[in-house]
């Protein structure tokens, strides 16, 4: 739905992009983050992200139930947004941001006073905060952890945060992510 394989557009000096649709390979820690809809009617929606080093090893991951509904895309960027605070909140640093809506990245500093405008511009204030970040655009076969976590959110209705350990349920793909790398 938001996928543009390869869309970057340029932001501050400080965050850098990517352009290849892939996962983007770094000398930091990679965030993927996704967000996804149960249905408008039971009224919440699923967010999910995971952290993992630079060998693509889990660092951590949380699964998030919010209530709903909101369109899609606030819906991505609150997942970001999210995802961004709680890295922030735990002065992590040299980090790429990957996720597979690729309006998140076109909209970056294009002021607007809409919830989603709103939303963005809580994203560009916190990635000011880091030092050295690149926000990525990937395809969704790229993000396949996160959309678990999606999936995880939504099937227990609740939100979990996994630390140094993951989930066995995501195990498999980071394993299989892990042997292609």
């Amino acid at each position: 739905m938001w996928q543009g394989e390869g869309d970057c557009y340029p932001c501050f000096c400080r965050l850098s992009f990517c352009d290849s649709g892939l996962a983007c390979v770094w000398n930091g820690l990679g965030l993927f983050v996704e967000c996804g809809f149960i249905s408008l009617v039971e009224d919440h929606i699923g967010m999910g992200w995971v952290l993992r080093d630079h060998d693509g090893f889990f660092v951590a991951a949380q699964a998030i139930t919010t209530p709903g509904p909101i369109l899609p895309r606030e819906a991505e960027a609150l997942a970001v947004r999210e995802a961004l605070s709680r890295l922030k909140n735990n002065h992590l640093d040299n980090i790429i941001v990957e996720t597979d809506a690729v309006v998140l990245v076109r909209n970056l500093h294009k002021p607007s006073l809409s919830p989603f405008g709103l939303l963005m511009d809580d994203i560009t204030v916190l990635l000011s905060a880091f030092q050295n970040v690149k926000l990525c655009h990937v395809r969704r076969d790229a993000n396949v952890v996160a959309h678990l976590l999606v999936c995880y959110a939504f099937s227990h209705c609740t939100s979990v945060t996994w630390v140094d350990s993951g989930p066995l349920f995501i195990s498999s793909v980071v394993l299989h992510d892990l042997s292609i790398n």
